[in-house]
């Protein structure tokens, strides 16, 4: 019976423990409406990440950069770490206006409001674009590009000095 019970016992052990071991080198993602409750509690730097569903290297960054446990555990605990899709149909409400993707209705999928507010006005819309800012939501640094995980890194070391 101490055998069947130890085989159980160590056969969950296998199974969970890979599920752990990935919460620890997964970015808790917010969106905006959980960022702006984050920020009425707590002034913190933010990290916002405005992806596509098309972009490779959006798709890239979230399989070689994001998912690397120094990268998360900065953005976790330093930054309030913002994900959203600059495509997206949602309407968002953020320090009390409300957001909407206007080109959506005569552009296959448009930019979402949010989006082009941090985005380059001479160029348009890039995926990815990073922007990080201060906890007074001061741009800092604005990046619109794939980012590999040495380089985020010392920009996101750089952000906490």
């Amino acid at each position: 019976m101490n055998t069947a019970m130890f085989l159980v016992i160590f056969g969950l052990l296998l199974l969970v423990s890979p599920f752990a071991y990935a919460q620890n080198n997964t970015v808790q993602w917010l969106d905006f409406e959980a960022l702006d409750d984050s920020l009425q509690r707590k002034a913190k730097a933010v990290f916002l990440y405005f992806q596509t569903d098309w972009c490779s290297y959006c798709r890239k960054m979230d399989k070689r950069v994001f998912s690397k446990k120094e990268i998360a555990e900065v953005l976790n605990e330093q930054f309030y770490p913002v994900r959203m899709d600059a495509e997206s149909n949602d309407t968002i409400y953020f320090e009390g206006q409300a957001f909407i993707n206007r080109e959506a209705s005569y552009n296959r999928k448009g930019i979402h409001e949010i989006a082009k507010i941090f985005s380059r006005k001479e160029v348009g819309f890039v995926a990815p674009t990073i922007i990080v800012l201060d906890k007074d939501f001061r741009v800092k640094q604005q990046h619109y590009e794939y980012l590999h995980a040495e380089r985020l890194s010392k920009i996101l070391n750089k952000e906490q000095n």
